[in-house]
């Protein structure tokens, strides 16, 4: 996959996450949206269940046959998976992503849209809302629901 435009290193963090995180909605549960890095949801019941789910380039995937956008919708569903078969009922997400020096702010936004499908298809009451952004020497991404 090919991806153009500028680096997210040219761009900054504060710029390359204002471009990307336009694609994610807001659900009623979701109190305080994420302002930096966190949020604050309302929960239904006093009980919660939690999972982490982390993949790394060249390990768990290869960027010659994955998509941003399906590496994003993977990242999601497996969590949400890990959440259903808990009997939970999935409320919102945090992802960590580490991005190399020449990662493209077209990948971050498609990878973006394949969390928010990954959401509205398997869990239409669950947003994305908060994370980090790092840079290293390969991809990685956490997710955390």
């Amino acid at each position: 996959m090919i991806y153009e435009g500028p680096k997210i290193i040219e761009l900054g963090e504060s710029e390359a996450l204002a471009r990307a995180l336009g694609v994610f909605k807001s659900v009623e549960s979701t109190l305080v949206p994420s302002g930096d890095d966190a949020a604050v949801v309302g929960l239904l019941d006093p009980r919660v269940v939690i999972t982490t789910d982390t993949m790394v380039q060249n390990h768990d995937f290869d960027l010659g046959w994955s998509s941003a956008f399906d590496l994003g919708y993977k990242a999601v569903t497996t969590n949400l998976a890990d959440l259903v078969a808990m009997g939970a009922t999935p409320r919102g997400l945090t992802v960590a992503l580490v991005v190399t020096k020449d990662t493209r702010q077209s990948w971050l936004e498609e990878f973006a849209k394949g969390l928010q499908a990954g959401c509205d298809n398997h869990a239409s009451q669950c947003e994305i809302v908060g994370g980090d952004l790092a840079s290293g020497d390969q991809l990685v991404i956490a997710v955390t629901a």
